[in-house]
C-alpha cells in the first residue's frame, strides 16, 4: 500500500504477503479475496492510497519468477 504524505495509517499493515494458491492443470484461473483492514487519517484528498500486487509464480524445480503486477486505487466506500 502506498499513500501521499498526507495520509497516516492509524492501524493495519500496509505490505504483506497474503496469499498461496496450489492449483492443479485443470484450473484456468486463481481467485485472490482477500480483505483489506486499514485506518489512515489524512489532512488532504492528495495522494490517496494506491495497492501494489505482485503475482510470483513457482516452476516444477521450485524456482520463484515474477509473473504479473497491476495497481489499484483503494475505494473511498467500504464493501
Amino acid at each position: 500500500m502506498r499513500s501521499g504524505i498526507n495520509w497516516v495509517l492509524l492501524n493495519g499493515k500496509d505490505k504483506g504477503e497474503t496469499y498461496e494458491e496450489i492449483k492443479d492443470d485443470t484450473e484456468e484461473y486463481c481467485v485472490w479475496d482477500h480483505p483489506f483492514d486499514l485506518h489512515y487519517k489524512t489532512k488532504s484528498m492528495r495522494g490517496w492510497p494506491k495497492f501494489f500486487v505482485e503475482v510470483w509464480e513457482v516452476d516444477v524445480k521450485g524456482r520463484y519468477s515474477l509473473a504479473g503486477y497491476g495497481i489499484g486505487t483503494v475505494p473511498c466506500a467500504p464493501g
